[in-house]
């Protein structure tokens, strides 16, 4: 990508919807780690180039096909997995930019918290903030399209049903464990919610909220530069 990565970036209109996992400052080992302070800055540089939004307002824009007439691109963050220190870590960014992040939480995760995850009392506290909606990832963490369908049906079901009973109120959303989805999967999630969250890949080539897709920074694009690369890489909703 030559010249100006971030005027090239400017031009183009769409969606582009970031799923961190671990924002941490250790967790070296972990590829989808982002470190705070890096994070930070690419909220900033979103925030001078992108109108940076809430995941609500995203999703509406989304559902009303507002991308084309709007004088920037817009841009979104949701976190999958419910990793303790986004609470500390990411909450206070949020705010600073006057925006909510989308957080997806798998039950087994919680249910054994440990430190390194939001336990389901963490997580109960996260949903009272209004810089957060909290979403369904499942109950066991693991990929959707190799399960039999029974197990399947349950991953998607029960986790949305356990969601809405720990927070007393229905998730806002799904997503799909680990990204990894098939026809078959999709259809699955249609019969259970209205809204789910992909990663880079979807099954199809129109436009569907129940697999709207997310790019995911891993260590490597802590680097601005790179960070930037991955924005120009897509995909994009509804890039114009």
């Amino acid at each position: 990508m030559t010249g100006d990565p971030w005027a090239r970036l400017a031009e183009r209109r769409g969606l582009v919807i970031l799923c961190y996992h671990a924002l941490s400052n250790g967790l070296d080992d972990y590829p989808f780690r982002t470190r705070a302070d890096a994070f930070a800055r690419q909220l900033d540089a979103l925030a001078n180039t992108f109108e940076l939004v809430g995941i609500d307002r995203a999703v509406a824009f989304w559902d009303a096909g507002a991308f084309a007439d709007r004088a920037r691109p817009v841009a979104a963050v949701t976190f999958d997995d419910a990793y303790a220190e986004v609470v500390e870590l990411v909450t206070p960014v949020l705010r600073r930019h006057g925006i909510a992040a989308g957080l997806f939480a798998a039950r087994d995760q919680i249910r054994r918290a440990g430190a390194t995850h939001l336990s389901e009392a963490g997580l109960r506290e996260l949903a009272q903030d209004p810089h957060w909606r909290v979403g369904a990832h499942g109950l066991s963490h693991d990929s959707l399209y190799s399960l039999q369908q029974p197990d399947l049906e349950a991953e998607i079901a029960d986790s949305r049903a356990w969601l809405a009973d720990l927070l007393g109120a229905p998730p806002f959303a799904f997503a799909y464990p680990q990204g990894k989805i098939s026809a078959r999967v999709v259809e699955t999630a249609r019969r259970h919610t209205d809204l789910a969250f992909a990663t880079d890949q979807r099954i199809g080539d129109v436009p569907d909220r129940r697999q709207l897709r997310r790019l995911c920074p891993k260590q490597k694009h802590d680097d601005p530069e790179a960070f930037a690369r991955l924005l120009a890489a897509g995909p994009w909703e509804v890039d114009g």
